[in-house]
């Protein structure tokens, strides 16, 4: 599983009204997959990262690897999903994705 499974797993238990032990276990199970997932993505690109750069990674480094990108995405996740959320239809999101997206890029620029 990995996220767009939750997603729609959401979608799914909502659109025919699932209720029931196996409902109320599979959604916590497939965040546990995904929150795996990530863990063993970090490591593994932590321990290739001090490889390939030939330093030596501390041991405290380990976490604030894993941690950093998880921390960023909250901090740039969240503003965005509630400035997108309030776009109406899918035409407007978009709109609205493309501004912000112009907007970056013309700050770069400058």
């Amino acid at each position: 599983m990995h996220c767009c499974d939750v997603i729609l797993y959401v979608r799914l238990t909502n659109e025919f009204h699932a209720k029931g032990p196996v409902t109320n276990t599979l959604l916590p199970m497939a965040v546990l997959d995904d929150i795996v997932a990530i863990i063993v993505f970090f490591t593994v690109n932590s321990v290739v990262a001090s490889s390939v750069s030939g330093g030596s990674v501390s041991l405290y480094m380990l976490p604030v690897m894993i941690l950093l990108p998880v921390i960023i995405g909250l901090v740039t996740g969240l503003p965005a999903g509630r400035l997108l959320s309030r776009a109406r239809g899918r035409i407007q999101t978009f709109s609205v994705l493309l501004a912000v997206i112009k907007r970056i890029y013309l700050r770069k620029l400058s």
